[in-house]
């Protein structure tokens, strides 16, 4: 295994939202089978994270936001309102890049 395997690897362990992130621009790191739907919780970043963690039981935003340690408000924006501010499809890159523009300000206390 290369080194980045064991970085890519090492972060995939655990859920945070780093990791979520990379897998969302990833997908060669999903789950065999997963298929990305933004409309449904199931095919969605909630249900990637689902799928990647145990630690997530149910993909929906009370689950996802406890486990990865986010503000109701962001996950919120991320999970369910994005629909709103897009027409059109919206891909994992574009919710990789939400998730990382409203959890700048750091995790959930």
């Amino acid at each position: 295994m290369s080194t980045v395997d064991d970085w890519v690897g090492a972060l995939l362990e655990r859920p945070s939202v780093d990791a979520l992130v990379y897998a969302l621009r990833h997908r060669e790191v999903w789950p065999a089978g997963f298929e990305w739907d933004y409309r449904l919780c199931t095919k969605c970043a909630m249900g990637l994270a689902c799928k990647l963690w145990k630690e997530i039981k149910s993909p929906n935003s009370c689950s996802v936001e406890s486990v990865l340690r986010m503000k109701s408000q962001d996950s919120l924006k991320v999970f369910y309102d994005m629909r709103l501010r897009f027409d059109g499809t919206i891909t994992p890159e574009m919710v990789a890049d939400e998730l990382e523009r409203v959890t700048a300000s750091g995790p959930a206390p």
